[in-house]
């Protein structure tokens, strides 16, 4: 898989996750010393095999900063629909926040929640949401909490094909 960081900051570590295997990719072995992984604006490529992934489990990328600033989050969902043959790939991306470190600080990392999806009809079509939510940093309890209202539901949304009409 290809990773591309969108973001002026370089990246310290690459975890790609699928249920309970997982493959990381460091720079973090001396946290004095940070190796970037992927510089701003560039890319990397980390493979995971079929054998390390768990069936029906979303893949998930997770990438860290070193020092205060931001956290992504993706995860891959295929959404399969009942008049389709193949699943619609949807990258779901969010943020969080990572705290300092140093003598008070841990370098808290506050990743975003990912809700589970769920479904919605009004008909005629079909609605997948996935709420999610950002992760914040509160530096006066060196803590995370989730944001209250959701940075988006990532609604994706369906109406089946009908079939031709016949006229005779």
């Amino acid at each position: 898989m290809e990773i591309i960081n969108n973001s002026d900051k370089a990246v310290t570590a690459i975890d790609l996750v699928c249920g309970n295997g997982a493959v990381t990719k460091k720079g973090l072995t001396d946290e004095e010393n940070p190796i970037v992984v992927i510089k701003p604006y560039g890319t990397t490529t980390i493979e995971m095999g079929f054998s390390e992934m768990t069936p029906n489990e979303p893949l998930v990328v997770g990438n860290t900063t070193p020092g205060p600033g931001v956290l992504s989050k993706t995860v891959r969902w295929t959404i399969f629909w009942l008049d389709e043959v193949q699943g619609r790939a949807v990258d779901i991306t969010d943020y969080g926040e990572a705290g300092p470190e140093g003598i008070f600080f841990s370098c808290t990392k506050c990743w975003p929640e990912f809700h589970t999806p769920f479904w919605e009809d009004d008909g005629t079509t079909a609605y997948w949401f996935l709420k999610t939510y950002k992760g914040k940093y509160r530096s006066d309890v060196d803590e995370c909490m989730a944001a209250t209202e959701p940075t988006s539901d990532h609604r994706q949304g369906h109406t089946c094909r009908g079939g031709e009409r016949m006229v005779g």
